[in-house]
């Protein structure tokens, strides 16, 4: 897996483009699709009703309730027409997912989603800042 990343005072401020484990070597470039799907993903988290704190990695997308996972898997769905678990905005939000922890995970998107420590106010708060880093550097090309 290729992931480009620019560093900035320890912090990785820029992820340009990445290959899927299995793509094949396909690359996505960030695009206005990838503020849609973080813009979707949070939408569908509209209300802590929205959100569920246990995630075993099995979404279902009629789902009424969803992971941070999950959520992104059907705004990249619903956006896209399919799944691309290493679409810039997802590889941001796992950028920040590990800022917000203070800590490294193994699976980032769900090992974050199931930490007792995680609010719904902390999901949020990754989307919030994905977003503006996203429409940052969108804005900047």
């Amino acid at each position: 897996m290729n992931i480009l990343k620019i560093f900035g005072l320890g912090t990785a401020l820029f992820v340009t483009a990445c290959s899927t484990p299995s793509g094949g070597g396909v690359s996505y470039r960030l695009s206005g699709d990838d503020i849609l799907i973080l813009q979707n993903a949070k939408g569908l988290l509209s209300d802590e009703s929205k959100w569920a704190h246990h995630d075993n990695q099995r979404c279902d997308l009629e789902a009424t309730t969803w992971t941070l996972f999950c959520a992104l898997q059907k705004a990249s769905n619903d956006v896209l027409g399919e799944f691309q678990l290493r679409r810039p905005a997802l590889e941001e939000v796992r950028v920040v997912v590990e800022e917000v922890a203070g800590k490294t995970l193994d699976r980032r998107l769900i090992d974050f989603n199931n930490l007792p420590s995680t609010s719904f106010e902390d999901v949020h708060r990754v989307l919030d800042i994905s977003i503006k880093r996203v429409q940052a550097r969108l804005d900047a090309s």
